[in-house]
């Protein structure tokens, strides 16, 4: 998080108009991708990060009462054309967002769908059918990483893809899906070369093999697009991006 001197050091900067606002704080996150006054902006950043194009329906209620004495409080829920539910989370201290309170935001998702299906169904006096379920995706972006989120793969990988699959290599269409991202690995390893023209989509941007449909150039341009633009403090850098993009 940034101290009252980096706040006071960034707002004079964005004043004097050498600074960017950092995008990812919540009232700039919301304001710049309001689904009223910039509703294909928020499909095009939706559908960059879920690798295929989707359309915004409705942004839901952030606060859900579905686990016993707590609430669920999320950054933005939307739903999409297809029946599914996306979860955006903007996370600036590793530690506060583990692994298991993703999961718990993830099965909130699931309950979110759940109960609205069901009631549905309870009106038209048909009994309930899971089949009518869709994917929920939840998307983590991290300012900073913690050593879970470097891969012991190939520490230039900052888009982490995670669902359920069996050793067996039986398929079943479970509907949890989960994208973490680490801006921080993306600004040391990608931002340099994007920022300078090269836009190549590279290994370390999408894994296809990750995606049931083949992914749009446009799709994956937009990708390096949104995460420059989260990392952009300088406005000059800024101005580069709009030269590039």
């Amino acid at each position: 998080l940034l101290s009252n001197e980096e706040w006071e050091d960034r707002f004079r900067g964005f004043l004097l108009g050498t600074k960017t606002l950092p995008l990812l704080y919540d009232p700039f996150f919301k304001t710049f991708f309001d689904s009223y006054i910039h509703k294909e902006r928020l499909e095009d950043f939706i559908s960059s990060i879920l690798g295929q194009r989707v359309e915004i329906v409705e942004v839901l209620p952030m606060q859900s009462t579905d686990f016993i004495g707590a609430f669920v409080i999320m950054d933005m829920v939307v739903r999409v054309s297809d029946g599914s539910l996306v979860n955006v989370e903007i996370q600036k201290v590793p530690y506060m967002f583990p692994a298991q309170r993703i999961s718990c935001y993830s099965s909130d998702l699931v309950m979110r769908q759940y109960r609205r299906e069901s009631e549905r169904l309870r009106h038209e006096n048909k009994g309930m059918s899971y089949k009518n379920l869709k994917k929920v995706y939840t998307i983590v972006f991290y300012e900073n990483s913690s050593k879970n989120l470097i891969s012991p793969v190939d520490g230039r990988m900052y888009f982490h893809e995670g669902k359920t699959a069996f050793n067996t290599g039986i398929k079943m269409n479970l509907l949890q899906e989960y994208k973490l991202i680490s801006l921080d690995t993306f600004k040391k390893y990608r931002y340099s070369s994007i920022i300078n023209g090269n836009t190549d989509i590279t290994e370390y941007d999408i894994d296809e093999s990750e995606y049931e449909h083949p992914v749009t150039d446009e799709v994956k341009r937009a990708r390096v697009k949104y995460m420059s633009l989260f990392v952009t403090e300088d406005v000059e850098d800024m101005k580069k991006l709009l030269e590039v993009f």
